[in-house]
């Protein structure tokens, strides 16, 4: 990635962090921080984030030899 990183423990670093995301807007949701309305739009595009983030961290695995 051109950061002295190895690039798969960035990814899944990120994968984790997007994760616990979701957590917290649940947590913000039950607890009447956000509407239905805002819940459900806002969680439906952190989901498709971790979809995207999954995804990746399952290319990179593959082009490095991965499992």
């Amino acid at each position: 990635i051109g950061l002295g990183i190895p690039a798969e423990p960035l990814f899944r670093s990120r994968d984790k962090e997007a994760r616990e995301s979701l957590y917290w807007l649940e947590l913000l949701h039950r607890n009447k921080y956000l509407t239905d309305e805002q819940f459900n739009s806002i969680y439906a595009d952190a989901e498709e984030l971790v979809r995207i983030l999954v995804a990746r961290c399952k290319k990179l695995d593959l082009d490095l030899g991965g499992k």
